[in-house]
């Protein structure tokens, strides 16, 4: 197949910058997880409906807490510090289900949803791989099972199953691919909510982490009554009940707040959990079948697609995808990138004069891009670069892929070296000002979804072969600094010249004749000190940076109350705040600087307000690497931060890389080696609390099971190991003797 030269022209000079820049963690700090679009704002008749994205109105399902941190061990490496727990621990407990440990995995998200929600709903391989599915559309050949549930005989319910086809992508296994795409769906559809119930959602309820509608919502309720008929009749109510299991059609059913709050609790009951992991694995692995048989070879790509689908529908995503193959030449050859930039432009034919509906569908399809690419799967072609996904100043990568995008469509030659300068925000406000934009310079989710448009939309829809450019120009003003209206010192004090002051209080600028020169602009010396001349008159009211020679030497100066102020300071004007050195902008200083506010950090002589990152430097009379927050060092900070290429654990404001344990941010509680948090650890940890399930480097508090050490097998339930539970435990149909937490037969 012909491959487009969709980057070429693009990312040539990009590719110099920096190799390939997958990574194990999540790509912007604090970035949000849109909810999904209702179909019904998607007006284009092609398009089938797909599930629609809703808000829940219940809380998130509480988990086990943990607190406090202790040194942990490997997972062969303190294992005799287990087995010495497991015998000093009560022997008390009750018969559960668990599952085996599922393996190990790659990478995982440290951060990229629901920023209240303090536990993120994972499903275990296993729970994944004995999935089924509501309907099979387009595949023929996958196996459906079909399941005939009775309850008391009181009713019939019907429902379907789709397990995901068996194949590797890059590496990735289809149960991985659909473990992923389930978590994203889910993220975006409840916020990670089981319990999530919408009264009325368009003329019917819809429920669960899927949001389930109408009669759907009623089919999942019928199931999980099903599986625990007893604590549903108890929780519903005896009218409730019976009208879910005679029901046939909820087709225009809505919910009171009292019945939300009932089917709530079911849904957050074991038997509701169960259900709907079931089912959602089962949806998804629908959509992940219908993308493989649709060419899709690329496993981030395929986790891309299955979210187009739950968002509009299998005729969306074949146009979707469609758009992708244009780009690439094929769908075999279509990575996540091409999938970003169909959604992206899929998103403005969609909403062509709705702005508002534009910009919710196209943050949650950078939203997601930003999820996926961060799983540290192939994500792109050798040479292709991490496109924006949010800020692009936060990571250096989307900076350099902004500067290579504004290069080709205005024409310009900006360095593309991923710092975010004057430059390149100057440039951003000439896109910003062509596209219709608030020219603010700040390139968001609008200005990154409009410039991929503008570049890509020919070549995505109508297969053109080229990238759109447009001509243009950018000025960035007096060199570094572009201060527009601010005031120039533009003239030299003549030889002989001097400053007196006049009966009328003011101090007049007398040039080498003796005469007030009224149009004089510039410093001069007296023997208090240089001094800012404005119009012939000292101007005591100027305190700002202004450009001029001061003793012999030409740039910035500090001027405050019209004096030259030889001092080491941060100072503020018009175009941000700057770093002084003997009363000059030093241009050439990066590092961290302290003013009253605090300490900051500084490059190439600014203050850098859009940086947020690990990075080191010397603050507060300690060097280290320091964890900085929007240019602001966080000097007594403890807990976890992203660097460019990792997550580290900071203690009062320093990296503290002797620290080996669990910490907790608001997504979890993660492992941390040397003070590095490690996605590829799968195994048991430990806390002050206890010992700890550990998957893809966060405690898992939904998993229950058996995990393995060199110190034996180990029942763990709800993410901990029970090391006060003795009896027994079936997994598959076989009995295993549980004594200390510990298997023994």
């Amino acid at each position: 197949m012909k491959r487009k030269r969709f980057l070429a022209v693009l990312l040539s000079a990009v590719s110099a910058f920096a190799g390939t820049a997958g990574s194990a963690y999540a790509g912007t700090s604090g970035m949000q997880v849109t909810a999904g679009i209702k179909m019904t704002d998607l007006e284009t008749a092609e398009e089938e409906s797909g599930e629609e994205g809703l808000d829940s109105d219940s809380s998130e399902w509480q988990e086990e807490t943990v607190s406090g941190t202790e040194e942990t061990g490997e997972n062969t490496g303190e294992d005799s510090s287990l087995a010495a727990d497991a015998e000093s621990a009560g022997k008390a407990g009750s018969v559960a289900a668990v599952q085996e440990n599922s393996s190990a995995e790659e990478s995982s998200n440290i951060a990229g949803t629901d920023p209240s929600a303090e536990v993120q709903e994972e499903l275990s391989s296993e729970e994944l791989e004995e999935a089924h599915s509501e309907e099979q559309e387009e595949k023929a050949e996958t196996e459906i099972t079909e399941e005939l549930l009775t309850v008391s005989g009181s009713y019939e319910c019907t429902l379907l199953y789709t397990s995901v086809d068996s194949f590797t992508l890059d590496g990735i296994s289809s149960s991985d691919i659909l473990e992923a795409a389930v978590t994203v769906i889910i993220q975006n559809e409840s916020g990670g909510s089981y319990k999530s119930v919408n009264k009325d959602d368009g003329g019917a309820c819809s429920i669960g982490c899927l949001q389930w509608n109408a009669s759907r919502a009623l089919n999942l309720l019928k199931s999980i009554v099903e599986a625990d008929n007893d604590s549903a009749l108890s929780l519903l109510g005896s009218d409730l009940y019976k009208e879910i299991t005679t029901s046939s059609d909820w087709s225009s059913r809505t919910l009171t707040s009292a019945e939300a709050s009932k089917i709530s609790s079911l849904l957050g009951t074991d038997a509701g959990i169960a259900a709907q992991k079931q089912l959602a694995a089962s949806d998804v692995a629908e959509y992940i079948n219908r993308g493989y048989t649709r060419g899709i070879r690329n496993a981030a790509a395929l986790v891309y697609y299955a979210d187009i689908e739950n968002q509009c529908g299998s005729g969306g995503s074949k146009k979707c995808l469609s758009f992708a193959a244009n780009v690439a030449g094929s769908e075999a050859e279509v990575t996540l990138n091409e999938m970003y930039i169909a959604g992206i432009c899929y998103g403005y034919r969609l909403y062509a004069t709705n702005s508002s509906g534009r910009y919710t569908f196209n943050k949650r399809r950078a939203s997601v891009y930003g999820i996926i690419s961060a799983y540290g799967w192939t994500y792109c072609r050798t040479g292709d670069q991490l496109m924006p996904y949010s800020e692009p100043w936060t990571d250096g990568y989307g900076v350099a892929w902004l500067q290579a995008a504004l290069n080709t469509y205005l024409g310009l030659s900006l360095t593309t070296d991923g710092v975010y300068g004057t430059d390149t925000i100057a440039a951003v406000k000439t896109f910003q000002n062509k596209a219709g934009l608030t020219a603010d310079g700040e390139a968001g989710i609008l200005t990154i979804g409009a410039l991929i448009y503008y570049l890509y939309y020919d070549m995505a829809v109508n297969g053109e072969d080229i990238l759109n450019t447009v001509s243009g120009s950018v000025s960035n003003g007096d060199g570094l600094l572009s201060f527009g209206d601010e005031e120039v010192a533009s003239d030299l004090a003549a030889e002989g010249a001097s400053l007196k002051k006049s009966s009328d209080g003011n101090w007049y600028y007398y040039d080498e004749t003796g005469s007030i020169d009224t149009t004089f602009n510039g410093f001069c010396e007296n023997e208090n000190g240089w001094w800012y001349v404005k119009n012939g008159m000292v101007s005591f009211s100027t305190t700002s940076l202004i450009k001029g020679t001061v003793d012999g030497t030409t740039g910035w100066w500090y001027v405050k109350s019209g004096n030259v102020t030889f001092t080491d300071a941060i100072v503020k004007n018009s175009n941000g705040w700057w770093y002084v050195n003997d009363g000059k902008v030093d241009f050439s200083f990066t590092g961290f600087a302290e003013n009253e506010y605090g300490w900051w950090y500084i490059e190439s002589g600014q203050v850098r307000f859009t940086t947020t990152s690990v990075l080191k430097g010397t603050a507060d009379g300690r060097t280290g690497w320091f964890y900085v927050k929007a240019g602001a060092v966080q000097t007594d900070y403890t807990g976890l931060a992203k660097s460019e290429n990792a997550w580290w654990y900071l203690s009062d404001g320093l990296v503290d890389f002797t620290y080996t344990g669990l910490a907790k941010n608001s997504y979890g509680w993660w492992y941390v080696k040397n003070g590095q948090v490690i996605f590829a650890y799968t195994g048991l940890a430990k806390n002050a609390n206890g010992w700890w399930y550990v998957k893809s480097g966060q405690v898992d508090f939904t998993y229950t099971g058996l995990a393995k050490n060199s110190s034996g097998t180990w029942y763990v339930k709800n993410g901990q190991v029970q090391l006060s539970y003795s009896g027994t435990v079936q997994i598959h149909g076989v009995t295993y003797t549980v004594s200390g937490g510990k298997v023994t037969s």
